[in-house]
């Protein structure tokens, strides 16, 4: 069995580039995200029983990136429900560092 680990790399590193060339896919997936946020789409998902409040596309490739960059430390600046940090602290195994922002009506 041979290791196609670099032909599967480039395969995918082609099609990335495809998919940020393809109008329809990235105006698509803009109003997606758009439409989303508005009818709150996010609100829909959990981690370990807590709500997340993340896209599931964003938390892939949030422990994706954690995974390449392996910092000592991830700093939250803002906890709504708690299930990010459940993340951050059991599956990627960092120990987050914890900024919790006042709420946005205090600024107001």
């Amino acid at each position: 069995m041979s290791d196609d680990f670099a032909e599967f790399a480039e395969e995918r590193r082609n099609a990335l580039r495809d998919m940020v060339a393809n109008e329809t896919l990235t105006s698509s997936a803009a109003a997606f995200v758009t439409e989303g946020a508005v009818s709150r789409y996010p609100h829909g998902f959990d981690w370990l029983g807590l709500p997340i409040l993340q896209f599931p596309q964003d938390i892939v490739a949030v422990q994706d990136l954690i995974w390449r960059i392996r910092p000592r430390a991830v700093v939250e600046t803002g906890v709504a429900r708690g299930g990010s940090l459940a993340l951050f602290r059991g599956k990627i195994g960092c120990v987050p560092l914890i900024f919790l922002l006042p709420p946005r009506d205090l600024f107001l």
